[in-house]
């Protein structure tokens, strides 16, 4: 199971709220969720929302290439999830604090969201 705190998730909700499209579900350098329409700063996304233990910026997750591969396989890829996806849980991350679990399968990604 992959979790996405609410620290780094809201910022990337807020896009979508505002400009819409989809949730990019990404997985390359890191597992992380962003807006198809995010802004950028300084030729990069200003909104990157890294599942727990998978941001590879940070000396404690060295692991996360194989913990990677282990969770969703080793293969990059790049998923767009629709409203009808992420608006099952966007008013719990705006407005309540949640953070967000995402779990893949070989057929599915199902997600759903943690009360603080």
């Amino acid at each position: 199971m992959l979790l996405f705190k609410n620290a780094v998730l809201k910022p990337v909700m807020e896009e979508l709220q505002v400009k819409g499209g989809n949730l990019l579900f990404v997985k390359d350098e890191g597992i992380y969720l962003m807006a198809e329409k995010g802004a950028y700063l300084d030729g990069r996304r200003q909104h990157i929302a890294y599942a727990d233990d998978f941001d590879p910026r940070l000396p404690e997750n060295e692991d996360w290439y194989e913990n990677a591969g282990l969770e969703v396989g080793y293969d990059d890829f790049g998923e767009f999830l629709g409203r009808d996806f992420w608006g099952t849980f966007i008013n719990q991350v705006l407005h309540k604090g949640c953070d967000v679990f995402i779990e893949v399968s070989e057929t599915k990604i199902r997600a759903g969201y943690l009360e603080p």
